[in-house]
């Protein structure tokens, strides 16, 4: 159902999301092309914030920092989970694995090194604090226009 809440969590997480991707981008390898990493990943941080963080509204200010929070720990684990499927499934089309559990497994790997890359204080720090702020703006959001 459309509200507010969850028109507000989708775009200040997706935007969140976004400000974090770019500063990603620049720890990538040289042989990764970004294309458009930052503009999937901020499309899955709108369904994903509009998901959780759009229904917890009018709760108040200490869960909606919780709240803001968990969303951004939700979105940096989908994002990563979708970035290393994307790269398992290109792997596949060219013939990189044995079978499909080969693929599976190999996709946890590929996501931990994405993790690792992505760990650096830039990105952390910008998912933290627009995460806090995130869960505020829907918390104000639920109130100002409910």
């Amino acid at each position: 159902m459309l509200s507010a809440s969850r028109v507000v969590a989708g775009v200040v997480f997706a935007i969140v999301t976004w400000f974090a991707c770019e500063f990603v981008v620049f720890t990538l390898p040289d042989d990764k092309k970004p294309g458009l990493f930052s503009v999937i990943s901020a499309a899955l941080a709108f369904v994903v914030a509009w998901r959780i963080a759009g229904p917890h509204q009018r709760e108040g200010y200490k869960a909606a920092f919780s709240t803001g929070l968990t969303t951004a720990v939700a979105i940096t684990i989908c994002v990563t989970f979708l970035h290393a499927g994307i790269e398992m499934i290109d792997q596949s089309m060219r013939k990189a694995y044995g079978g499909p559990m080969e693929a599976i497994v190999d996709m946890f790997s590929i996501a931990g090194k994405y993790a690792m890359i992505a760990a650096t204080p830039f990105p952390i720090a910008i998912m933290v604090f627009g995460g806090i702020f995130g869960g505020f703006a829907v918390e104000w959001a639920s109130r100002r226009w409910n």
